[in-house]
């Protein structure tokens, strides 16, 4: 089955509440909301914290949330901040410390200051799960060790 970015991004939002409400990854009180077409976020008393101005948006996860600006992701802090500017064609949680984005339709990864870890050079990746991540770059499947990337 393939899914549309619409259906992909519908899930991503449920599973986000869900982790919320279940395992409490979320890292923050603000919540998704929709106002005329335009994505901000409430606490948890209801009251607008940041206003509904981004032409889309993703939970938070690691205290960064990914928004959506002139066709362009970034990423913003819990005040509204925008943290990270939006430069990419498309942009996902923060997983590890790191988030897969995508430019010039190729994924890579990114640290939370916006620096580029693992350059955009694959046809697909999915995220880092215990320091591993499945890629397809020129027809091919393959995964990657964070450790590969990450000096410490």
């Amino acid at each position: 089955m393939i899914l549309r970015d619409n259906q992909v991004k519908i899930l991503w939002i449920i599973t986000g509440i869900l982790c919320s409400l279940v395992c409490a990854c979320n890292q923050s009180d603000l919540t998704l909301i929709e106002q005329n077409g335009k994505w901000g976020y409430i606490n948890s008393k209801k009251k607008v914290v940041i206003p509904p101005k981004f032409d889309d948006a993703l939970p938070f996860s690691e205290k960064l949330a990914a928004i959506k600006m002139r066709n362009q992701w970034g990423y913003i802090d819990g005040k509204g901040r925008v943290v990270i500017p939006p430069k990419f064609d498309d942009a996902y949680d923060f997983l590890q410390g790191l988030a897969r984005v995508k430019m010039d339709n190729k994924y890579g990864f990114i640290d939370k200051t916006g620096k580029v870890i693992i350059k955009p050079q694959f046809d697909w990746a999915s995220d880092f799960s215990d320091g591993v991540a499945h890629v397809f770059a020129e027809g091919k499947q393959n995964y990657i060790e964070l450790d590969q990337y990450i000096q410490k």
